[in-house]
C-alpha cells in the first residue's frame, strides 16, 4: 500500500512543481501563496470529511508537540511554496524544480547529522551524485 501512495505522492508533486509557473503569469507571488495555502485548507477538511465518514469513530487526535510541529510544517509548506513562487520565471522552471527536488536529500543528510540515522557508503554516492545532476540541469552550457 506505501508504494501506491508514494507514486500518488510523486505524481501530485509533480503537477505541484508544474502549476506554479503558470499561476505566475497571472499572479504575483504574494496573491498565489494565498490561493494555494486555502486550496491546502480545502484539501486539509476534505480529507478530514472523508476519514470522518470512512471510520466510525474517528476523532482529531491533540498533542500539544505534535500539534505544535503540524502547524510549523504547515508554516514551512507555506514558506517553501512562497519562496518557490518567487524563484519561478519563464525561463527557468527545469532549473528551480531540480534544484529544490534535492529536498529529500537534506532531509536524509539532517537525519544522519543530527538524529544518528545511518546510511552506506552506497547511499552517500547516491546523494553527491543527486547534487552533480542538479548542477548539471542547471548549468546554462
Amino acid at each position: 500500500m506505501w508504494l501506491w501512495w508514494a507514486a500518488l505522492a510523486l505524481v501530485v508533486y509533480a503537477v505541484w512543481g508544474f502549476l506554479p509557473n503558470q499561476t505566475r503569469a497571472y499572479l504575483d507571488s504574494e496573491s498565489a501563496v494565498v490561493y494555494e495555502a486555502i486550496g491546502g485548507v480545502v484539501c486539509a477538511l476534505t480529507i478530514l470529511l472523508v476519514a470522518k465518514l470512512a471510520v466510525k469513530d474517528f476523532n482529531l487526535h491533540w498533542h500539544n508537540s505534535g500539534a505544535a510541529l503540524g502547524l510549523v510544517t504547515g508554516a514551512c509548506l507555506v514558506l517553501g511554496g512562497y519562496a518557490y513562487l518567487q524563484a519561478q520565471r519563464p525561463d527557468n522552471l527545469a532549473s528551480v524544480v531540480t534544484l529544490t527536488s534535492l529536498y529529500p536529500a537534506l532531509t536524509v543528510v539532517a537525519g544522519a547529522c543530527f538524529f544518528g540515522k545511518d546510511l552506506s557508503l552506497v547511499q552517500w554516492i547516491g546523494l553527491g551524485l543527486a547534487i552533480v545532476g542538479v548542477i548539471l540541469v542547471c548549468s546554462r552550457s
